[in-house]
């Protein structure tokens, strides 16, 4: 394997609309569109375009009560979501024994989604739940990523001075495929494998510090374990790092983050070596981004990413820089 870089200009696209009605004791129901886009300027990276649609109704309250907020809000979404896959090698469009399989990222996602949480004088507790099912384009029977997840997680909070937040957090996440096989111990699919199912099991601890005025500053630490019910073979233990801060001053405002994960999957193989007792992962993700207002409605943004990736696999082994310049309109 002997990657080309590539570079390619593109134009990212967001939107969104609400209608808003019902509002009562600060509660409002809400009917919401919002789009999401990225378009490659040069024609040859075009199968790298990405559209998502999203529609939600649902409803949202944030009351204060004599020991403190209530804030809950429960939305249905359906999401619509158009990306190709492509060949890695040559850019492409993906072929399968001839047989055109670029459209099987493409999918539409349908579920509920809830989160509630509630101040209790310094301390704070919550929950949130969801339930998606996501369909994916037919391609070819073996390929078929359509699946259904569900998630439910609680969470306890604690303020030990005026501007400190410290939070503990749980979850637990199940993807079920049901036209998927998954790998066998030695990393093959045959057809009478069971159906590929992940398990997560996720633990997290946040510290937020408001330093003065609107300056923010935070650090966030989360463990994941992921388990392949069959084998295990995609078994991953997932340790993430991350650090920010956000400030505002008049017409300017800005917001950087830091992000390391490590991965370790103690049961997988190398792309082109002997069997491994673990297949190694590192990323490292950062990001800046400074707006400012040129009237009530617009406002310019630049922005600059850096996304590194580090694995024994070559296919998984990249680097990825992105810079921008937005404008942004709120009616």
């Amino acid at each position: 394997v002997d990657p080309e870089v590539q570079s390619g200009t593109y134009i990212p696209l967001q939107a969104s609309a609400a209608l808003l009605w019902g509002t009562h004791e600060g509660s409002t129901f809400e009917l919401k569109y919002a789009l999401d886009g990225r378009f490659y300027s040069d024609s040859q990276f075009s199968n790298a375009n990405v559209m998502e649609h999203e529609f939600s109704i649902g409803g949202e309250m944030s009351r204060p009560t004599k020991r403190g907020n209530v804030y809950w809000r429960s939305h249905f979404l359906v999401t619509k979501s158009d990306e190709q896959a492509y060949d890695r090698d040559d850019g492409q469009a993906e072929l399968i024994d001839d047989v055109n399989v670029s459209d099987r990222y493409s999918s539409t996602r349908f579920g509920p989604d809830a989160y509630y949480h509630r101040d209790v004088g310094r301390f704070g507790y919550g929950f949130r739940f969801n339930a998606y099912i996501d369909r994916y384009q037919e391609t070819v029977e073996f390929l078929d990523l359509t699946h259904e997840q569900y998630l439910g997680g609680a969470h306890l909070s604690f303020r030990p001075l005026r501007n400190t937040l410290v939070r503990l957090s749980g979850d637990y996440y199940q993807r079920s495929y049901s036209d998927r096989v998954a790998s066998d111990a030695g990393g093959v699919r045959f057809s009478d494998n069971d159906e590929l199912e992940y398990t997560y099991k996720n633990l997290g601890l946040s510290l937020r510090q408001k330093v003065f005025g609107s300056f923010m500053v935070g650090l966030d630490y989360r463990y994941t374990l992921r388990d392949d019910t069959f084998e295990g073979y995609d078994d991953y233990q997932r340790h993430t790092g991350r650090g920010y801060l956000r400030f505002r001053n008049g017409r300017f405002s800005a917001r950087a983050a830091y992000t390391y994960r490590t991965y370790n999957f103690p049961n997988a193989l190398n792309f082109d070596d002997t069997p491994a007792d673990s297949w190694p992962l590192q990323s490292t993700y950062g990001e800046f981004a400074a707006d400012y207002k040129i009237g009530r409605r617009y406002a310019v943004r630049a922005e600059a990413i850096l996304n590194l990736v580090d694995s024994t696999d070559p296919r998984g082994d990249y680097d990825r820089n992105q810079l921008s310049l937005s404008l942004i309109w709120r009616p």
